[in-house]
């Protein structure tokens, strides 16, 4: 499992560094950083499967990284010397929340839970890139979308809109259904758009445009869809919708 720690402070990165060396041989660390905007340099240019990360550092706060990321399609560790952060921490979709200083009890219990989200991921996508083999090609296409209990099977021509939640999308369906999928937008992305009726349109949205049925101007402007939702477009994203509802 490949990693990067967020740390700013030499003597808590350090014993970081240094429990994982011990007790954890099998994580790689990819590399550190110790400010937002480092963070963001470095998780561009790297692919971790877990992220260590403080709250606060010189420049904001580690959940400014997150917001200007698309997706985060990696497990979240976050660790601070105040309990304050917790709940916002479990709401962006950490796995875990450490108290400082990171101890071996407290670290192993949280990459333990993070190790059975790589795995369950790692599993469910070799057999959804089957399945998705499979139904390639056939009258009433399905995508499979791996959720905490397995596969749920969705046909193509019942999503409306895709919706990101941290290391989660929201899948809205006809008939007012709802599915929560443990992917990432981005990763729903890949799938979906090899299907010419899939476009993001914003960091959080994903859309069906065959359910669109209105465009409202603005800087991005905003998509209505058959069931009433208002969707928000991003202004670099504006050109390329309006010329595939165009037909362009």
């Amino acid at each position: 499992m490949n990693a990067i720690i967020i740390e700013d402070n030499t003597i808590d990165l350090l014993n970081l560094e240094s429990l994982l060396s011990k007790y954890f041989p099998e994580i790689v660390i990819l590399g550190h950083a110790t400010s937002v905007k480092s963070g963001i340099e470095l998780l561009s240019t790297t692919k971790p499967d877990l992220v260590i990360s403080d709250v606060q550092l010189p420049d904001g706060v580690s959940f400014d990284i997150l917001n200007q990321l698309d997706s985060f399609p990696f497990q979240l560790i976050v660790i601070s010397a105040f309990d304050s952060y917790a709940m916002n921490a479990i709401k962006i979709g950490a796995i875990d929340y450490i108290l400082k200083p990171a101890t071996k009890v407290t670290l192993e219990n949280a990459i333990n839970k993070a190790k059975v989200h790589v795995d369950q991921k790692i599993r469910m996508e070799q057999m959804s890139m089957m399945l998705q083999t499979y139904y390639k090609g056939s009258p009433a296409q399905r995508i499979a979308l791996p959720n905490s209990e397995g596969l749920r099977f969705v046909k193509l021509d019942e999503i409306l809109y895709c919706k990101a939640e941290g290391n989660y999308t929201y899948f809205y369906l006809l008939n007012n259904r709802k599915e929560i999928v443990s992917q990432t937008l981005k990763e729903v992305e890949t799938k979906l758009s090899q299907y010419d009726t899939f476009l993001r349109i914003h960091k959080s949205f994903m859309v069906n445009l065959k359910y669109v049925v209105d465009y409202k101007k603005g800087r991005g402007g905003q998509v209505i869809l058959e069931d009433n939702s208002e969707l928000e477009v991003a202004p670099d994203k504006k050109e390329a919708l309006l010329k595939r509802l165009q037909g362009k």
